[in-house]
């Protein structure tokens, strides 16, 4: 069988890598629409064990604030699954990319190289990350919430009485309202899955570059960080860096997106991806 020309096999290797790209995204646009049902429940759950706000004395605002902890604690813990399964899909493409990229271009014989971080060790490391982030008892986001509803509720029964502070708005608000609450949630989301798939892309470039020479390419997403447009495309060696724009101006350097200790104007909300790529000719001998 004659064997395909370098240039068929890069072509058809890139067309492979954006439909993985593509497969994440599904991924990502899928859990982030779980999240916002998960919290929309939420929101109506908390609503309904609301008491009328002429009736509030301590043990009511005790019985609504213990009401919410416990529709929170759920949502902590339905969120966390979320995240995790959404860090192993993304963790399933990482490989993939890593995979398909060693069977198109390293030499024949070559066994591609175990890449130790794609483990349940590092979900689990990053799931407990986020877990904080989201947390009810850690600071995170769920003891946010809880603490801005112990507010407006109080804040509610001090304003009894006829047109005084509208409880029923500000609590609403207070539980998510314009979806402030889901969307700082979908952030969370997005940083620490997408993270996965970075830095596994990233160790796994450096691992087949040492058995041939391997780049790695900035793929823009479309997901916020309009100024990652500019780098769509950018391509660096393995152990180089790429020069991310700021949306205040000015640049930084980064291994991957999401790098952690990157500014947060580099990494808040990006769905940038990392994609592997020949780094020559020499790369295609393989396919030759």
């Amino acid at each position: 069988m004659r064997r395909e020309s370098p240039q068929r096999a890069l072509e058809r290797y890139e067309r492979r890598m954006r439909r993985l790209v593509a497969r994440g995204l599904r991924i990502e646009v899928q859990d982030l629409v779980r999240t916002r049902r998960r919290f929309d429940a939420f929101r109506a759950r908390a609503l309904a064990v609301l008491p009328d706000r002429y009736a509030m004395n301590r043990a009511f605002i005790a019985g609504v604030v213990n009401s919410v902890e416990n529709e929170l604690r759920a949502l902590e813990s339905d969120l966390g699954v979320i995240v995790r399964d959404g860090m192993k899909g993304q963790a399933a493409i990482a490989e993939a990319m890593a995979d398909d990229y060693a069977n198109t271009f390293l030499p024949f014989g070559r066994q591609p190289p175990v890449i130790a971080a794609a483990s349940p060790q590092l979900i689990d490391l990053a799931a407990d990350f986020s877990a904080d982030l989201i947390g009810l008892r850690t600071g995170g986001l769920a003891s946010q919430v809880l603490a801005e509803v112990n507010r407006v509720v109080r804040l509610s029964a001090l304003g009894a009485g006829p047109g005084a502070f509208n409880a029923a708005a500000e609590i609403n608000a207070a539980l998510g309202g314009a979806k402030r609450w889901s969307y700082r949630a979908e952030r969370i989301y997005r940083m620490e899955t997408l993270r996965i798939h970075s830095m596994l892309t990233d160790q796994s470039v450096k691992a087949l570059d040492a058995i041939v020479r391997t780049n790695k390419l900035w793929r823009w997403s479309g997901i916020e960080r309009a100024e990652h447009r500019a780098i769509d495309g950018q391509t660096v060696g393995a152990h180089e860096r790429f020069t991310v724009p700021l949306r205040e101006g000015g640049s930084t350097e980064m291994d991957y997106p999401r790098q952690p200790g990157a500014p947060a104007s580099a990494t808040l909300g990006c769905g940038c991806y990392l994609v592997p790529k020949p780094a020559n000719e020499s790369a295609l001998r393989r396919v030759a």
